[in-house]
């Protein structure tokens, strides 16, 4: 019975085993404050100072409210760990509370890597051993001078580093220009896509009378002009037949100005096949009634035989004795219920309480 509620036990166990998603190194991609949420490197108050030397470089400096903007961060000289993974931050401050271009009013278009957070996670492979990210960003609904900074987080020599440029670029956002050609600050542009699938764009542009897409990819390049649809203009980019990254932006003019939204990222991936879940349980299962049979198997070939120790030492002294006993002399009362001189036909009771004086009336003592 306690072998079959163990059983059991094991095989709620692995059913119950919850599907997880392992992340063998870094914290990925996505938006963190300059403390990376504690996770990334632990606190910066206790990281190593690195040698990387940072530049943040916009396409502009001036734009206007829901405006474009282009940033490039380029990381180098890092003294990186054998995982070579460096993590690349676009800042407003380093408070550690609220210090995303986000939280400014910025919105983050595009990471260049298929996403659009203010954090990004490299795997530095280049033969000058440097890192570049670069985001594209609508501009906020203020008008104002706002501030861009970055900084680096990365593992070198057994310690956690870190670096920031604190200086960065001044952008001045001001008032949206009469008539310019504009995209709704509604739109977000698609920054990942399959293998194989096309890319159909609908982009609600206003104030425009041509829009077109310009794009390149691994030194192709090429411009689709794109079709009005009520209130959206729509064009495709070329489907990838592998994976690789492809960066667009979208052109709209009018009688009076040419403009263009930043460049934006668009990553194409191979289609994830995700395994079935249950398929793993299953073959727990499997691999757990061989492994019980197996120990079960070992222990009946290569077992201790039962020693002749408990078990026999029980029987033992269950038997009954065989050893011959000598007859037991009872004597009650200072008599001999066994004397010689007793008549055959007394009993007992009539040699307690006789046989004393019986044996004085003989001339003999008790």
């Amino acid at each position: 019975m306690r072998r079959v509620f163990l059983i059991v036990i094991l095989l709620v166990a692995v059913l119950a085993v919850p599907e997880y998603t392992a992340n063998p190194s870094g914290e990925g991609d996505g938006t963190e404050e300059f403390v990376c949420g504690g996770a990334c490197h632990g606190d910066p108050g206790l990281s190593a100072e690195s040698l990387a030397q940072l530049t943040i470089t916009p396409d502009r400096s001036e734009t206007y409210v829901g405006g474009p903007l282009s940033v490039t961060v380029t990381a180098q000289d890092m003294q990186l760990s054998d995982r070579k993974l460096a993590g690349l931050f676009l800042l407003t401050s380093t408070h550690g509370v609220g210090d995303t271009p986000q939280a400014d009013g910025w919105t983050i278009l595009s990471d260049g890597a298929g996403g659009s957070g203010n954090y990004v996670e490299q795997r530095v492979t280049s033969s000058d051993g440097s890192a570049s990210v670069t985001w594209a960003l609508r501009a906020p609904s203020v008008e104002g001078d706002y501030r861009l900074i970055t900084a680096i987080h990365h593992g070198g020599d057994a310690s956690a580093r870190m670096a920031v440029d604190e200086v960065g670029v001044l952008i001045t956002v001001g008032p949206v220009p009469e008539n310019l050609p504009q995209i709704s600050a509604e739109w977000a542009p698609p920054t990942k896509t399959l293998v194989g699938k096309e890319m159909v764009l609908s982009v609600p542009a206003s104030n425009s009378t041509s829009v077109s897409l310009e794009w390149t990819s691994r030194g192709a390049e090429g411009s689709v002009v794109m079709t009005q649809q009520g209130d959206a203009w729509v064009g495709s980019l070329p489907t990838a037949l592998s994976a690789t990254e492809i960066q667009y932006r979208v052109v709209m003019t009018n009688e009076i100005f040419v403009e263009s939204s930043a460049w934006i990222t668009l990553s194409v991936e191979q289609q994830d096949i995700l395994p079935n879940a249950w398929a793993f349980r299953f073959q727990s299962i499997a691999i757990m009634f061989v492994s019980l049979a197996l120990c079960i198997t070992l222990n009946r070939r290569f077992g201790r035989p039962a020693k002749a120790g408990t078990s026999e030492i029980k029987s033992t002294f269950n038997q009954p004795s065989t050893i011959p006993m000598a007859p037991v002399q009872q004597v009650v009362q200072g008599i001999d219920m066994a004397d010689p001189r007793r008549p055959l036909s007394w009993s007992d009771e009539q040699w307690v309480h006789y046989g004393e004086d019986y044996l004085k009336g003989l001339g003999g003592g008790v």
